[in-house]
This record gives structure tokens, C-alpha cells and sequence, in this order.
């Protein structure tokens, strides 16, 4: 009787130890799991500046033709209008790729709002023509968060 007793002690204590470990296991993998998801952050913000970085050397290479639109479309020769319409398009994706990593909760919220240029860019009349050609080639989401901050600083 008193070796049935024991033998059931022993297996009160092992299914306690074993409770024990499975919690300290999720704690384990819990932070783990933080660790991942502060790395992945962090691997899509160094992206994101990568692509802005592109964009900013990008514009550098337009100044000419960008200052140019601002007097409008008959400023610009075929050549130029296609230049200017794929750097929007350009401006445009990188501006999608912030707002969609946002939605996404790899960037904080109002990254979008603060890093990307849609409201400057349309401020020009080319880009605003090319915009409201274009944008059904966009996410719908996007073209709506992009109309409306446009609406704003209207």
C-alpha cells in the first residue's frame, strides 16, 4: 500500500513539473516569437528606406523634366511625358508599398502619412492628370487613402 501511495506522489509531481515546463516553454516561445516580429519590423523599415532612397536619387535625375511640368503638358516632349509617367508611377508604388506595410503592422501607424509624397506629388498638374488616368491601376483602398489626403490639403 505504501509503495501504491508513493507511486502516486511521483506522479502528482511529474504532472506538475510537466505543467511547469509547458508554461516556461510558451514564455519561451512567446518571446521568441517578439523577438521575430521586432526583427521582421525592423527589416522592413530598412526596406522602405532603401526604396525611398531610390526615389529621392530618382527625382534628382527628374528635376529638370519636374520643373518643366509644372507649366503643364505642352512643356514636355513625348520623350519627357514618358520619363515624368513612369517616375509617378515609381513615386506612386513606393508611396503603396509604405501605406500596404502600414495596414500590415510592419511600420507604425501614420508612417504613411508622414513618409510618403502622394499629396505633393499630385499637387503638380502633370502628376494630377497622370493620377486620375492611373489610378485604377492601383489597390482601391489606396487610391481612396490617396484621394482624400489630396482632398485635405486642397
Amino acid at each position: 500500500m505504501a509503495a501504491r501511495k508513493t507511486l502516486q506522489e511521483y506522479a502528482l509531481f511529474a504532472e506538475i513539473v510537466s505543467a511547469i515546463a509547458i508554461v516556461g516553454s510558451l514564455i519561451f516561445v512567446g518571446f521568441q516569437i517578439r523577438q521575430n516580429t521586432d526583427y521582421l519590423r525592423r527589416v522592413e523599415s530598412n526596406a522602405t528606406m532603401e526604396q525611398a532612397s531610390a526615389t529621392r536619387l530618382l527625382t534628382i535625375d527628374m528635376a529638370e523634366i519636374l520643373v518643366k511640368s509644372i507649366k503643364g503638358v505642352d512643356a514636355l516632349s513625348d520623350v519627357e511625358m514618358l520619363k515624368i509617367s513612369t517616375y509617378f508611377r515609381e513615386v506612386m508604388w513606393q508611396s503603396f508599398q509604405i501605406f500596404d506595410r502600414e495596414r500590415g503592422g510592419y511600420l507604425d501607424e501614420g508612417d504613411w502619412q508622414r513618409t510618403s509624397t502622394p499629396a505633393g506629388l499630385l499637387a503638380n498638374p502633370v502628376a494630377r492628370s497622370w493620377w486620375e488616368q492611373a489610378k485604377q491601376t492601383f489597390p482601391p483602398a489606396f487610391v481612396t487613402a490617396v484621394d482624400e489626403v489630396v482632398a485635405s490639403q486642397s
